[in-house]
């Protein structure tokens, strides 16, 4: 009788192993070891709905207002701040358009601001 209980008990034994390993398996939704994708910065976008864009000449560039979004690359985004503004192009004594630069974490986008010489004769032919 001793001789049946052990490949009975053997049984058992492989029939737990089997049935761990099926679980290990599955680990209850994980991606099986798999790292997730790193979120990586892909590019920025500037938003200056709420900020003026379009001066008279000699009034200086304010850049109060504007939003920087970072989007992420799986397609997530966030508002951020620590954004360099360049607008070392904009003079406000020249009615023209002004490109202004938006940098963070090395991705840019920009935008035009329009200086507008409100006194001259004929808007229309001032650029």
């Amino acid at each position: 009788m001793k001789t049946q209980k052990r490949p009975a008990l053997a049984g058992v034994f492989v029939i737990l192993a089997v049935f761990g390993l099926l679980c290990a398996a599955c680990d209850n939704g994980s991606n099986n070891g798999a790292t997730a994708p790193q979120k990586n910065l892909r590019s920025i976008a500037v938003n200056t709905y709420e900020m003026r864009t379009v001066d008279n000449t000699g009034e200086n560039f304010n850049p109060n207002g504007m939003a920087v979004t970072a989007i992420f690359s799986d397609e997530t985004t966030k508002s951020v701040t620590g954004y360099q503004v360049d607008s070392s192009r904009y003079d406000k004594n020249i009615a023209d358009f002004y490109t202004i630069t938006v940098t963070y974490q090395k991705k840019t986008d920009a935008f035009m601001v329009t200086v507008l010489d409100l006194s001259a004769p004929d808007l229309s032919q001032q650029f």
